[in-house]
């Protein structure tokens, strides 16, 4: 009983192995020639040259593809997570000073805007970046109107 108990914890440790390399959708996590890249961004079109130049062409057009509802939870878990990790986290990042000083505060918010933006720049669509931007103010700000008004008032 032991043995099979054992050679079954083996197994899922093996599984789960595999599975955290890839996407949460199956697809491998394309970070792997992104690694390459180690100069930290300062702005939106620097993030769109360094994924260019580091993604291979299968990657980004694998991005194009994707319809646009599903970029977020197609690439977040590889490709902006990895973003996060490499370019925003940092100290003194200046990627993170650029979308501080545009209101943005919050690092998944910072690259959910640069992959949906890096989407649409790959189809030559309008980026809307402004629009990005005052979407997550707007969402950061409801959030906290919601905290607020469940905190008990002062007398």
């Amino acid at each position: 009983m032991l043995r099979k108990f054992s050679i079954f914890v083996v197994a899922l440790a093996i599984y789960s192995l595999s599975f955290a390399a890839e996407g949460k959708n199956g697809q491998e996590e394309s970070v792997a020639s992104v690694k390459k890249q180690s100069k930290i961004p300062r702005s939106i079109d620097e993030c769109f040259d360094a994924l260019k130049k580091n993604l291979s062409d299968e990657e980004m057009s694998d991005i194009r593809k994707t319809a646009d509802d599903q970029i977020l939870a197609k690439f977040h878990l590889g490709i902006g997570q990895w973003m996060i990790r490499k370019w925003i986290e940092p100290d003194n990042s200046p990627l993170k000073k650029y979308f501080n000083g545009l209101g943005i505060y919050e690092n998944e918010d910072m690259s959910n805007i640069i992959l949906i933006c890096f989407f649409r720049y790959l189809n030559k669509d309008d980026l809307r970046f402004p629009e990005q931007i005052k979407y997550y103010q707007d969402i950061r700000k409801n959030e906290k109107e919601k905290l607020q008004a469940t905190q008990p008032k002062g007398e």
